[in-house]
């Protein structure tokens, strides 16, 4: 039985293994695929975050949405908006994020794309009562994958950014999807960078990864005071948000 509580109004999200297990996200993708289908659509594009259940998750996702006749490539692990920008990219109906952003690292979601417009509210919910009713399409999609995203964003954001001179700059990535992508955009302007808990791990050792709530910010902030640094940026667990400290 899946728990209806965890169908919010933007996205889909709950506790590993008490809220999404494997056969609750295999269910969802059969859902999200049927969506997909009764809208003449049939292509999507899917990604995950660094969390530890993400891998499994997506691959029960891709499962049901295979099964559902929906052509799927897999875009492997990444930013949230690094999957916005597959979508634009490789120009694919729908698009499928594996995270719980924010969230602590118990926490898993799903967010749900058509085109570059989020599912939400009463898509959502139809989605959901698609699921509770068993109301699933048939087919047998295809499945590929790409590696190229991530080179193909970087070079897209440089092509769209200007800085006006070079400055120095710590980056807490929060141990989310975004350590792998802000500092090297940043070097590549010709920014000083200084990198903490960049590396992506989903047990987010170090602190929550929320930068818009303070008491998390709170290394940044120290790293910041105790450094000639004109700027802390702080990202959370999948790269959607972000916090600011200046000097």
């Amino acid at each position: 039985m899946v728990n209806p509580q965890i169908f919010r109004q933007y996205d889909i999200r709950g506790i590993v293994g008490k809220d999404l297990t494997d056969e609750t996200v295999y269910l969802i993708g059969k859902g999200y695929g049927t969506y997909l289908r009764r809208k003449n659509l049939k292509t999507a594009v899917i990604g995950g975050d660094a969390r530890l259940s993400t891998p499994q998750f997506k691959k029960q996702f891709i499962k049901g949405l295979l099964e559902t006749g929906i052509d799927v490539t897999d875009v492997g692990k990444l930013a949230t908006p690094v999957l916005y920008f597959s979508i634009w990219k490789l120009k694919t109906d729908g698009g499928v994020m594996i995270t719980a952003s924010h969230n602590p690292a118990e926490y898993n979601g799903i967010k749900l794309n058509i085109g570059l417009q989020s599912v939400y509210g009463e898509q959502i919910q139809e989605i959901l009562k698609l699921i509770q009713n068993g109301d699933f399409e048939s087919g047998e999609g295809k499945l590929d994958s790409n590696s190229e995203i991530d080179d193909q964003y970087i070079e897209f954001v440089l092509e769209h950014i200007d800085i006006k001179r070079p400055i120095k700059v710590i980056v807490d990535g929060g141990n989310g999807m975004g350590g792998p992508y802000l500092p090297k955009i940043l070097r590549k302007t010709g920014c000083e960078v200084t990198e903490m808990y960049c590396e992506p791990d989903g047990r987010f050792p170090n602190h929550h990864p929320d930068p818009t709530v303070e008491k998390y910010m709170k290394d940044l902030i120290e790293a910041v005071k105790n450094s000639d640094a004109e700027v802390g940026l702080g990202l959370d667990g999948d790269a959607d948000r972000i916090g600011v400290i200046d000097e």
